[in-house]
């Protein structure tokens, strides 16, 4: 079999997942006893099928670049056509370098390839290597790493932290028809719970992913992963494009959520404050976990590490906006306060007593929350509880 990958087949994760589905169900089992399976083909994706097979043990892989030595160095000679154009006129190599097709595409020839097409297409089409981590805003060390953290964890689980405030973020699709969305392989409406404890860290508590449902399921499937964590959330954070000031509008009619709206531009995208940016430092930096535990939890994080990974590239980023939508959200409402009313008695924004033994880690209940708050008041003459 050749070229079992093209532009398009790798172009989102539900159409190459198709096509390991193709492979391993319908090609595979046709095989003879002793039989063998030959595949040719270049690399597209980092995530295509020829990654899995290198994964597989029961494929044997061979990779051939089409220059397997780069030479010392090499420059280009120039000179101007009747236009007035600077072109190659010929390239100088030092030192020695080896191809995989000297007489068709010998160093000269490859060398002049990969200055037309710019290095990372060169690397993809000729050398086998997928896009390059140096160009990828967030890097894979950085994602496994921010796995591994949270290998002990799943979604739904509270991190055993001080001070958890927990936001929620939300990038709605379009769509309403579910089979249209699969036809056309359409957007993504993603949910995020997002944790940040008194360090900085973040944390991964929940994301649920779906398309193709009515105006009246999301909205309650928004209030639903509400209702989860509703004794620590702060803020309800939706992204106001014209479908999402619609279900704004009729959940602030219908709901006492704590919504909030957030309207996204390229500026805000690109801010190293509040945009991708930031995200990825907090990423670099071993500031975000991500739960790896059981196998659902693997399966939704996953796909958001693949869509980061090829933020820009890939068809899909609706879990990395509402990543950094509730991310958004975060920053937002992390204005932190303490108030001390001079015989060292001080209270942070939370009711607690500051530097305390006893000091409550609060769950933010209404009921953890009215105990603190009392303490907070009582020590103005004219407060009274009732």
């Amino acid at each position: 079999m050749d070229d079992l990958e093209d532009d398009k087949t790798v172009y989102s994760s539900s159409v190459r997942e198709k096509t390991r589905e193709w492979l391993r169900g319908t090609v595979q089992p046709m095989l003879n006893r002793n039989g063998f399976m030959l595949v040719v083909g270049t690399r597209k994706h980092f995530d295509d099928v020829y990654a899995h097979m290198i994964k597989d043990p029961t494929f044997e892989v061979r990779n051939d670049p089409a220059i397997s030595q780069m030479p010392e160095s090499y420059t280009f000679d120039m000179k101007m056509d009747s236009d007035g154009r600077d072109i190659i006129e010929n390239v100088v190599v030092k030192g020695p370098s080896k191809v995989l097709w000297p007489q068709e595409r010998p160093i000269e020839y490859l060398l002049k390839e990969k200055q037309a097409v710019g290095g990372l297409l060169f690397a993809r089409e000729f050398m086998n290597q997928v896009q390059s981590d140096d160009a990828a805003a967030f890097k894979w060390e950085w994602l496994d790493k921010a796995k591994q953290m949270g290998q002990h964890l799943s979604f739904g689980e509270i991190p055993p932290v001080e001070q958890l405030q927990v936001v929620q973020g939300w990038d709605l699709a379009l769509i309403t028809d579910s089979k249209k969305a699969e036809d056309q392989d359409g957007d993504y409406t993603v949910g995020t719970t997002w944790g940040k404890d008194q360090d900085g860290n973040r944390y991964l508590l929940s994301m649920v992913r779906f398309r193709g449902v009515s105006p009246n399921e999301l909205q309650r499937r928004v209030v639903e992963e509400y209702e989860r964590f509703k004794q620590y959330i702060t803020c309800v954070m939706i992204e106001k494009n014209a479908f999402g000031q619609l279900h704004l509008l009729e959940l602030q009619k219908k709901t006492d959520l704590p919504l909030k709206q957030h309207l996204t531009t390229a500026g805000a995208k690109s801010s190293p404050w509040t945009g991708v940016p930031a995200l990825a430092a907090l990423f670099e930096n071993g500031k975000i976990v991500l739960p790896y535990r059981e196998q659902e939890t693997k399966d939704v994080v996953d796909v958001l590490c693949q869509e980061l990974y090829g933020l820009g590239k890939e068809k899909h980023d609706d879990t990395a906006m509402s990543l950094w939508i509730a991310e958004t959200a975060m920053r937002d409402a992390s204005f932190q306060y303490a108030v001390s009313f001079g015989d060292g008695v001080e209270y942070d924004m939370f009711g607690n007593l500051v530097g305390a033994e006893e000091s409550s880690l609060g769950s933010y209940s209404q009921q953890a929350q009215q105990k603190h708050m009392t303490g907070l008041w009582s020590n103005f003459d004219w407060y009274e509880e009732h």
